[in-house]
């Protein structure tokens, strides 16, 4: 055998033997490496109990919910304006012999007829405001034609009364006439009652309506009658804290008839 031939020889053995020596090394199982820490131990994980409720479908292309809407009130700022308090109609009559009708307009018969100074409570008026319905004494009501008096207050605030029937004919009304004798008594001369009917009189004092006195009296066998309602009418006015001025006679049938009239008394002597 050559040289050559030897070296060979020895490197292939020597290969050979190491080739088997790794083979028993990677067949030898490692021992197992145990480390020990001390970090603590993890909860427990939560038990996940099934439902069969089903889950609401998502819509995943639904667009977000609008925003709430206010709404918004309007808070007004303005002063609240007051029902004006109806104010009262007086009539101040400016002549000297105002006629007071049962309606509105000359073809109504006269009740009273009134002289200049007396103030009348108005309480209406007709559809064109040319007569007004005026309060008298004891709930009696009457008539005046507007151009005979001057108006404090707004006629335009009274209501319209509707005027009564038209009468076809003109029946006799009560009356009465008041005069002052020379001898200075008050005399009243009452007609067109109904025969033997009780009147009751007053004599009320026209600023205030405070009443002075009330009498009774009956009528004649033709309805009329003659009354001394007053002697000594200055010392007799005095007597009870009168003055003088305007004063009202007013007389009541027991029928239901009524009529007044108006005269100055004088208490200066």
């Amino acid at each position: 055998m050559t040289p050559i031939n030897r070296h060979i020889s020895i490197i292939l053995i020597t290969l050979f033997a190491l080739i088997n020596f790794g083979c028993s090394i990677g067949s030898t199982p490692s021992p197992a490496v145990i480390i020990k820490t001390n970090l603590p131990a993890l909860p427990p994980s939560p038990t996940i109990i099934a439902s069969n409720t089903p889950e609401p479908p998502q819509n995943l292309h639904s667009s977000p919910p609008p925003a709430p809407t206010q709404t918004l009130t309007q808070i007004s700022t303005d002063t609240p304006t007051e029902t004006p308090t109806p104010q009262s109609v007086q009539a101040l009559i400016i002549v000297s012999s105002a006629k007071i009708r049962t309606g509105p307009g000359e073809v109504y018969p006269i009740l009273i007829t009134y002289n200049t100074g007396l103030v009348l409570n108005v309480l209406g008026r007709n559809s064109d405001s040319t007569w007004l319905h005026v309060d008298l004494t004891l709930g009696q009501t009457g008539w005046i034609a507007k151009n005979v008096v001057e108006i404090s207050g707004q006629i335009s605030s009274l209501q319209k009364i509707e005027a009564p029937p038209t009468p076809t004919t003109i029946p006799l009304f009560p009356k009465v006439i008041a005069y002052i004798t020379s001898g200075g008594v008050l005399i009243a001369e009452v007609s067109n009652f109904n025969p033997d009917e009780k009147i009751t009189v007053q004599l009320i004092y026209a600023a205030t309506r405070a009443v002075f006195n009330t009498r009774t009296f009956r009528t004649d066998a033709n309805g009329n009658k003659y009354l001394h309602l007053l002697e000594k009418i200055s010392l007799n006015l005095k007597s009870q804290n009168f003055t003088g001025g305007i004063y009202t006679i007013t007389i009541q049938g027991e029928s239901g008839t009524f009529v007044q009239t108006q005269i100055f008394l004088d208490t200066s002597d």
